[in-house]
């Protein structure tokens, strides 16, 4: 599972708009583990990730296992990009290839 946004960020205030904004790619790898121990603890079932992208991103792409796309929040007043997983073993993790 990874996401990757875009950032704006005004780089120097006294310039026009034109020139003082900048473009940052930010990616993010993310790491879902269940930390029952291996042959004893439970099985986590219907799982849901979800990240809140930060006020002033975009999401541009987002991949991995169960990916739903970004979904709005009104309560939170956010979107997220959001993944679910039908189920994670106990010691089973869940990452970015």
């Amino acid at each position: 599972m990874g996401v990757c946004m875009w950032q704006w960020n005004r780089v120097n205030p006294g310039l026009s708009a034109t020139k003082s904004i900048a473009a940052v790619l930010r990616c993010a790898m993310l790491n879902v583990k269940n930390s029952g121990i291996a042959g004893k603890g439970l099985t986590a079932e219907g799982l849901t990730i979800s990240v809140a992208r930060k006020p002033g991103t975009r999401l541009i792409s987002a991949a991995g296992e169960g990916y739903k796309g970004v979904q709005t929040q009104a309560n939170l007043k956010a979107d997220l990009a959001v993944w679910k997983l039908a189920k994670l073993g106990p010691a089973e993790m869940r990452s970015t290839k």
